[in-house]
């Protein structure tokens, strides 16, 4: 844990259950956060649910992906798996956001917390 002083608004928060945008990093910022993504599958066959990155002038680039959980499962069991990572994101001129996708999980979920510095 770092010690910041940290101004009103720079606390990020986001969480989905299904595909789209988890949280928006404003231009000119830098995002120190925390990913977690659970996911599971039922089915015979694998999943992949990532975060990647969205924006024209961000790092890393756009399409980067900065977590991915790899999920099996056999036939009439269940897989499941999941296990947080930090990542930093830099936005330049434009906001950027951090997508979600399920990856073909039968279920799945993200978390993300961060804070701007």
């Amino acid at each position: 844990m770092q010690a910041l002083m940290l101004k009103d608004g720079m606390i990020l928060n986001g969480t989905r259950t299904t595909n789209g945008t988890i949280l928006t990093i404003p231009p000119r910022s830098m995002f120190n956060g925390t990913i977690a993504i659970s996911a599971s599958i039922t089915l015979a066959g694998s999943a992949t649910p990532r975060v990647t990155v969205a924006g024209n002038t961000v790092e890393p680039p756009a399409g980067a992906i900065v977590h991915q959980v790899a999920v099996a499962g056999l036939l009439a069991g269940i897989g499941s798996g999941g296990t947080p990572i930090d990542c930093v994101i830099k936005t330049g001129a434009e906001a950027a956001t951090l997508e979600f996708n399920t990856g073909g999980a039968s279920a799945a979920s993200v978390t993300i917390n961060g804070y701007l510095v």
